[in-house]
């Protein structure tokens, strides 16, 4: 679960939704391998992960992007898109 926030470093009512539904979503389907809130670096480039998640099983190697909103699915995938060259 995406957020501009890795491991609470940052305060918000997006951020306290993503850790809301990521809590929710584990408490459901526990065996489900999913992490959040994670910033879009931390999930996907496993050097960033390993200093912002090092606890995470999924950062770094993410497969599945759940943003919170499409705001912010917009602006990821733009950077992404420009980032690939």
């Amino acid at each position: 679960m995406l957020s501009y926030s890795t491991r609470r470093l940052s305060k918000g009512d997006l951020v306290d939704k993503v850790v809301t539904a990521t809590n929710l979503v584990k408490a459901k389907l526990p065996e489900l391998q999913i992490d959040g809130e994670l910033q879009l670096d931390a999930a996907i480039v496993p050097s960033v992960a390993k200093s912002k998640a090092p606890d995470s099983k999924v950062a770094g190697g993410a497969n599945t992007l759940i943003f919170p909103d499409l705001r912010q699915e917009t602006s990821a995938t733009s950077w992404y898109s420009v980032s690939l060259g």
